[in-house]
């Protein structure tokens, strides 16, 4: 099985956005509705479903290591007195120990513990239990965020090393777009808008809702993906559609492993490593950055004019909405164009 289908079939915490319930990997009535309360709790809130998803998958994973170190996944019962105290934040302590070595990141494990953390609070907050075990023992937090991103020559090396379209869509999606793997991995022909001034992507739920994605560089590619794929007969739409049968389109894992070798062909590495795609769509941001400081630069000369130290002021106060996404739409292209072409012809 790929990764999406383990959590789908084995544990059922995978992408379906059918409307039955995914399951839990515990078997404890009392504690799956005490979850199902908290979640239907969590569904009033503007959370999207797949930042849902991904909260189920990570309390999921934690009752299956607290159910193997202790014996039950009833968590509950043993916050429901005070004097259980101690040794039920050994107990909490004990599973994060686990996930410390299990998880890669500190932004991973801290991620863990803010859902953990959440669920117990809830649980007090409603009734259920008189503490929570959450302790912040291990320092996940003290140390410094490590995130890589691809360089703008690099960028430009794996975009001289594509052997077809599919594979510029990939580069282009993660490093020109900032798309994250899932979402380029799922795209659909409905979710492109060319045929405007200004083009972009729309998607009905991204992590953190729904939103749109301007298209400032690389459209001719996409136009072309679609040429090439509308010549399909029974083509459904997807960009990547998957060769599996059993799939409408690849997965996000299939993507990474696509990029990794692109970038072998490349000579393409990170401290040392193949790039992954969180990589590329680090450097969508690291440009994009770029372009705000190449915007604010050129409107230094107009501030001094007005009397003001700060650009920002002109930024902000005197510039139309339209006319801001223009300056920062240019310097955007400005900085793409570098890093797929400049570099690339180095």
């Amino acid at each position: 099985m790929t990764l999406s289908e383990f959590f789908e079939q084995a544990v059922g915490l995978g992408d379906d956005t059918s409307s039955e319930t995914p399951s839990w990997p515990i078997d404890n009535e009392q504690m799956i509705e005490y979850l199902e309360q908290y979640f239907r709790s969590q569904q009033r809130g503007s959370a999207a479903e797949t930042t849902l998803q991904s909260k189920r998958s990570r309390l999921g994973q934690f009752l299956r290591h607290y159910e193997a170190l202790h014996g039950t996944s009833a968590i509950v019962a043993r916050i429901t007195d005070v004097a259980d105290q101690p040794e039920e934040i050994q107990r909490v302590t004990a599973v994060f120990d686990i996930l410390d070595d299990e998880l890669e990141s500190n932004d991973s494990k801290r991620r863990y513990r803010s859902d953990i953390d959440d669920l117990y609070s809830w649980l007090v907050d409603r009734g259920y239990g008189a503490f929570n075990p959450v302790r912040y023992d291990h320092e996940w937090d003290v140390a410094k965020r490590d995130n890589p991103a691809l360089a703008p020559a690099q960028v430009g090396n794996l975009a001289a090393v594509t052997e077809n379209i599919e594979e510029q869509l990939i580069v282009l999606g993660l490093c020109a777009w900032g798309l994250r793997r899932s979402e380029l991995a799922t795209l659909h022909v409905e979710n492109v808008e060319l045929q405007t001034e200004s083009p972009y992507l729309s998607f009905d739920t991204r992590k953190n809702g729904p939103g749109t994605v301007a298209l400032i560089y690389g459209q001719d590619v996409l136009s072309d993906r679609i040429a090439q794929l509308s010549e399909r007969q029974g083509w459904d739409g997807y960009l990547f559609p998957s060769s599996d049968a059993r799939r409408e389109y690849v997965t996000g894992e299939t993507l990474n492993r696509r990029l990794k070798s692109i970038a072998t062909r490349a000579d393409v590495r990170v401290r040392g490593e193949l790039p992954t795609s969180k990589m590329g769509r680090r450097f969508w941001y690291s440009a994009y950055a770029d372009a705000v400081e190449m915007v604010i630069e050129r409107l230094q000369s107009v501030a001094q004019e007005q009397g003001s130290s700060d650009p920002m002021v002109v930024f902000r106060n005197y510039l139309s909405e339209e006319k801001r996404r223009e300056y920062l739409r240019d310097a955007m292209y400005d900085r793409l164009a570098e890093a797929f072409e400049d570099a690339a012809n180095q």
